[in-house]
């Protein structure tokens, strides 16, 4: 599946996506849809394909600006197929480490209260 945004419509990006395997290319199109274009772009997996790609919007945001992906420093296909998988792992590295700082927070708090039990249980004793 591939979606992309109505800036990418045309029936040769979607033709060219065919050619290259892709079963289901969900661009939206612009403008007045033929009857058969609007029920295409009613079937679920399009409106889903659609909602997927907007929930990315983010993650492309945070690519582009913190980690400096807005412009590619290497060339040629390889070399962007490289810069946006390091700039991935690099987001993904950021977002665990984030994410482990918070469980590490939450973690001390429970971690206190369990001394406190600990030391209330030792005196009953």
């Amino acid at each position: 599946m591939a979606a992309g945004d109505r800036g990418f419509f045309s029936a040769a990006n979607e033709r060219e996506a065919q050619e290259l395997g892709v079963d289901k290319v969900a661009l939206p199109g612009r403008g007045r849809l033929s009857g058969q274009r609007s029920q295409q772009q009613k079937q679920r997996w399009f409106r889903r394909a659609l909602r997927w790609r907007a929930g990315i919007e983010a993650t492309i945001s945070t690519l582009k600006h913190p980690f400096s992906m807005a412009r590619a420093m290497y060339k040629g296909d390889e070399g962007f197929q490289r810069y946006v998988g390091w700039s991935v792992i690099t987001k993904n590295l950021f977002s665990m480490a984030r994410w482990q700082e918070r469980r590490k927070k939450k973690g001390d708090k429970h971690a206190q209260g369990d001394r406190v039990l600990g030391a209330t249980a030792q005196a009953n004793q």
